[in-house]
């Protein structure tokens, strides 16, 4: 089922990805969180943003128990590409609120954040990380470094840097 929803959504394919929800429903098929998370990302090369999110929050109410971070991840990112920063921030306080963040997880929202062009919830989410970090990832601070080089806030860029090297030993 959820091969043949990513197959029509790779093809923008919507009569494809509504038929096969539809005979998934009244098969009584299990349709999981990924299903519907595959149709989301295809209805916008449709043109059906609406769509798309209605989608996502199929999936939002499909996410399993415990093991479930990269389902939120998926849906935050997936936020954030199609334009819903309110749910980036919903869904990151609900994740954070029920697991265990790792490192993956601060990527994806400051990430997402920064998409928003938002520097300093991405800062204050670095600063969250930084705070609870226990493994150095030097993908967070790059990602940081380059949102402040973009904006021409340079100093901010090397006091970054200064705290990786530091963070790694090297100071």
């Amino acid at each position: 089922m959820g091969i043949r929803v990513s197959a029509f959504a790779a093809t923008s394919d919507v009569e494809g990805i509504d038929k096969t929800g539809n005979d998934g429903i009244r098969s009584h098929f299990v349709l999981d969180w990924t299903v519907y998370s595959n149709a989301a990302s295809g209805y916008p090369k449709a043109g059906l943003w609406d769509k798309a999110v209605e989608m996502l929050k199929k999936s939002e109410e499909l996410i399993p128990g415990k093991n479930s971070n990269r389902a939120y991840e998926f849906l935050i990112t997936q936020c954030a590409k199609f334009g819903k920063k309110d749910d980036v921030f919903r869904l990151w306080e609900l994740y954070k609120k029920t697991h265990k963040i790792y490192n993956k997880g601060y990527i994806c929202v400051i990430t997402s954040l920064l998409k928003f062009d938002d520097l300093e919830s991405a800062k204050k989410t670095f600063d969250e990380w930084e705070s609870v970090n226990k493994y150095y990832d030097i993908r967070l601070l790059n990602f940081m470094i380059g949102a402040y080089c973009s904006k021409g806030l340079l100093l901010e860029a090397e006091n970054l840097i200064d705290w990786g090297k530091i963070e790694r030993g090297e100071a």
